[in-house]
């Protein structure tokens, strides 16, 4: 195993293959998860705990990435260690999908993996690893792309504007004990018109 000391020169060697295109469907990925997940778990969301929470929007993304990369021939998918990534042109660039801290940092379980990935430790040189992640913050996120120099620090990062749509979420009625609820009684179309002729007559 390499380590590569990647450095600032790094930067311009990650766009050439996270053109804007890429960046955009990168953010879409995490963006529509984030909103999957508070849509379609809102009633449960309260007692999921944070690692649940991450884990459940984390399965969203790689299962978004997938579909969103399939038909891109730069790009493999890749498992190691029920670790998830995808490798760009063969590995000149590795991308994993994390939640992050408000520092940029990711707290994954400290494995030789993930200590080797987050120091740059590569099978060859040139390549460089990159975490791809959200932000929360409360029901909103930042997204951002950022190249990892160790567990607590990044050589450099990248925030990536979301699309400008809230996340929506689907409100839980309840019932307010001691209020009846008044129904409209609702005649079908054909009851309405035997009435109408009715009074003409």
């Amino acid at each position: 195993m390499l380590f590569f000391d990647v450095g600032a020169e790094s930067e311009d060697y990650a766009k050439k293959y996270l053109s804007p295109g890429r960046l955009d469907s990168i953010r879409d990925c995490i963006q529509s998860a984030f909103q999957t997940y508070h849509n379609d778990y809102v009633g449960l969301s309260s007692c999921h705990s944070a690692r649940t929470k991450a884990c459940i929007i984390n399965d969203i993304i790689v299962d978004n990435v997938k579909k969103t990369f399939q038909a891109d021939a730069d790009i493999r998918f890749l498992y190691k260690k029920q670790s998830f990534r995808i490798s760009i042109d063969n590995g000149a660039v590795n991308i994993r999908f994390k939640k992050m801290d408000k520092k940029l940092r990711v707290h994954s379980i400290p494995t030789q993996q993930a200590l080797e990935f987050n120091c740059q430790g590569i099978l060859f040189e040139p390549s460089v690893n990159i975490n791809a992640g959200y932000v929360p913050n409360g029901l909103d996120i930042r997204i951002v792309v950022a190249c990892p120099k160790n567990g607590a620090t990044n050589h450099w990062k990248w925030e990536i504007a979301q699309k400008s749509q809230p996340v929506k979420t689907k409100p839980i009625v309840l019932p307010i004990p001691g209020i009846n609820v008044t129904r409209r009684n609702v005649k079908p179309r054909r009851e309405l018109l035997n009435d109408e002729e009715t009074k003409k007559q």
